[in-house]
């Protein structure tokens, strides 16, 4: 048989072909037959006596991992079999290629790559290991495998491994064909910072409430204050009879004209008005007389002070033609209004000891007493804030805000004022009377301070800004705050109050926030 000699020349060609580096490790001879055991079928047409299994290790291979293709070849003594180097693998990745008599396995000796017989008074027994890699996920097919044998008693042949499908995974399990899970619910990417929320909340109230503060101050200083009433100091009337006094000789040196009779009518108006506080220049005739209705012009005919301004307006407005001795009648009839309507205080007693006079607060003053009430309330919050561990922190804050806005409107009703004017011997009086505020006003002129932020910072921008020494609340309380005339001012204990405030406030936010 030709092919006899074929064979020998072929095994030795492979005995001298170089294989290629083999990676991973020996597998354990319990491990390759366990593995082996699961697909230990012979194929039907092996030629001869020479039979295989076949085994993946591990099954099935995962993506991009090593793993191992093992042939185990059987047959008679005397068998000898010729593996290829280089087998075709399809779409995997060639590692390798070692084949090993069993024998010499299980003794734990390294293996050839070449082809080898069994032992000399054995049978064959080899197992062939193709060492692989797979770089795409899915059902894959390795090729059909042949491998040349020969015998001395029946020649030679070969035997063919078929073709084996091989599922390779993904790392996940299911990268081939991926379960899609439910659509996670959407989480909030920007968590809600409440610190800085509520921050920035007060700052911008605050600048709103500056700029429209700011804006209302303008208008008060330019165009309301000025037109507002202020008594004179002198007395209405003798700054009448010295008006009067001083056109006397106008109206005797010439024939008078309109203009006497104007300031006739002028002094009479601004009497009137300085004597009952209103301003009575800026009215009219029948404004006047409008607010001499409620007022006591002590047996005075309104008709009578009617009459005077009434004549004056005809001879300023109309042009009404008047004489020397319209203008002497005008001047007698407004002096004697004058004498007729003018105030006379009471009487009072002689006393041994005179009542002090006060003086305003200074402003610095007013500020640290002010500050000094403010941080009274902050010791109570931080021992709350020890002790109530268990209450949240915004219950908390909110039960400890209220309680500051009753404190600030009820600061001023126990006593002549509150403590911390107290401190810098400050009073609380009755601005019509400088007796002490009664106590319905010294809880009206906190009023606005229940408007947390907004009306604190308006009464401080008015105060400050106005050209005036109450704010708000004690223009509308008619209240002052004041001090006795002669006392020496205390600037630099204002001053050691308003930076003891600080600090309370400071350190107690500090021990409440922690």
């Amino acid at each position: 048989m030709w092919h006899l000699g074929v064979l020998p020349a072929f095994a030795a060609l492979l005995l001298t072909t170089p294989a290629p580096a083999v990676g991973g490790g020996e597998t354990p001879p319990s491990a390759v037959a366990k593995a082996m055991a699961d697909e230990s079928s012979s194929p039907s047409d092996a030629p001869g006596d020479v039979t295989f299994t076949r085994a993946l290790i591990p099954d099935p291979p995962t993506l991009g991992e090593p793993f191992r293709y093992e042939i185990r070849f059987q047959g008679p003594p005397g068998t000898r079999l010729f593996f290829p180097p280089n087998p075709a693998v399809g779409p995997f990745h060639l590692d390798g290629v070692a084949c090993v008599d069993s024998a010499r396995r299980a003794e734990g000796q390294g293996g050839s790559t070449t082809a080898t017989t069994g032992q000399a008074d054995g049978p064959l027994d080899l197992t062939c290991t193709v060492n692989l890699r797979a770089f795409r996920l899915g059902r894959l097919k390795l090729p059909a495998v042949e491998a040349a044998w020969s015998h001395p008693g029946s020649g030679g042949g070969s035997v063919s491994v078929p073709g084996k499908a091989v599922e390779v995974q993904g790392t996940l399990g299911n990268d081939a064909a991926p379960t899609l899970r439910a659509a996670y619910t959407p989480l909030p990417i920007a968590e809600r910072n409440w610190p800085m929320i509520i921050a920035t909340a007060l700052l911008a109230t605050v600048a709103v409430t500056t700029v429209l503060t700011l804006l209302a101050v303008l208008i008060l200083r330019r165009w309301i204050l000025p037109r507002r009433f202020e008594r004179p100091r002198a007395p209405a009337h003798v700054i009448a009879f010295g008006r009067l006094e001083a056109l006397r000789p106008t109206l005797e040196a010439e024939e008078p004209g309109r203009d006497v009779f104007f300031a006739l009518s002028e002094i009479l108006r601004e009497y009137l008005g300085n004597r009952y506080d209103f301003e009575a220049l800026e009215l009219t005739t029948r404004e006047v007389m409008a607010r001499l209705v409620a007022v006591d012009l002590q047996g005075v005919q309104p008709l009578e002070i009617e009459d005077v301004l009434s004549f004056a307006d005809l001879v300023k407005f109309a042009k009404q033609a008047a004489s020397r001795a319209d203008a002497e009648d005008v001047f007698e009839r407004t002096r004697k209004l004058v004498e007729r309507t003018l105030y006379v205080p009471p009487e009072t007693p002689d006393l041994d000891v005179a009542a002090p006079e006060f003086v305003h607060a200074p402003l610095v003053e007013r500020l640290a007493a002010s500050a000094t009430d403010l941080a009274l309330p902050f010791p109570l919050l931080a021992a709350l804030r020890l002790s109530l561990t268990d209450v949240p922190a915004i219950a908390l804050a909110a039960g400890w805000g209220a309680f500051l806005l009753l404190w600030l409107l009820v600061r001023d009703a126990a006593g002549p004022a509150s403590p911390g004017h107290r401190l810098l011997g400050l009073r609380l009086l009755d601005e019509r009377q400088d007796l002490l505020a009664t106590r319905p006003a010294r809880l009206k002129r906190n009023a606005l301070l229940l408007v947390p932020v907004i009306g604190w910072t308006i009464e401080l921008l008015v105060l400050a800004s106005v050209t005036r020494t109450e704010r708000i609340g004690d223009q509308w309380a008619h209240t002052r705050v004041a001090v006795p005339a002669r006392r020496p001012a205390r600037t630099w204990s204002a001053l050691a109050l308003l930076v003891g405030a600080l600090v309370t406030v400071t350190l107690s936010a500090w021990i409440a926030g922690r």
